[in-house]
């Protein structure tokens, strides 16, 4: 079994470095993300160095302010996204993952963040867990994402920290009667 897997990253990587410009319309995308000031992560189960070599090579570094990979010894998809979420210094319910895999679109939504399916490694049909769906990322606007979180206001990607107080809030003691 370790020999397969073993296999399978090799003919992995030698696929990835032969890439060397993203699929259409993800740099515009990653443009307008950047505009927006919505920080990105890249999980992934490749190793760092094959990881940053991509993205160098793609010219997309320089979006990313975090990258979870197989060195983070993650130990599911779902653990992924969650150290992507903390590197970033986000709640999960304020992040969103792209995924094309079925798996990753049920991790994310384990982890309380959206889902937006890219079509094409899977059919629409098996990605209908996700919360959007697009085929292309000509397809997505920023206002689409803001819409997907409608219901939690219009400051769901502004980053927010979490407040720890110094003391536990007190406590008043009452006493019920039965009569």
């Amino acid at each position: 079994m370790e020999r397969l897997k073993a296999r399978l990253i090799e003919l992995y990587y030698e696929s990835l470095f032969k890439l060397d410009t993203p699929v259409e319309g993800l740099r515009e995308w990653l443009d307008a993300v950047r505009t927006a000031g919505i920080p990105c992560a890249v999980a992934s189960s490749l190793d760092r160095r094959c990881m940053v070599e991509a993205l160098d090579r793609m010219a997309l570094s320089k979006y990313f302010k975090a990258i979870v990979t197989d060195e983070d010894d993650m130990e599911s998809i779902a653990h992924r996204f969650l150290s992507a979420a903390v590197k970033l210094d986000r709640k999960p319910s304020k992040c969103i993952v792209f995924e094309d895999d079925p798996r990753g679109v049920t991790a994310a939504h384990n982890c309380t963040m959206m889902a937006v399916s890219l079509i094409g490694a899977h059919p629409a049909y098996e990605l209908e867990q996700a919360d959007l769906a697009v085929a292309r990322y000509s397809e997505l606007s920023v206002i689409n994402l803001r819409r997907m979180f409608a219901h939690k206001g219009l400051s769901f990607m502004d980053m927010q920290k979490q407040i720890i107080e110094r003391s536990p809030p007190k406590r008043k003691l009452t006493v019920d009667t039965i009569f």
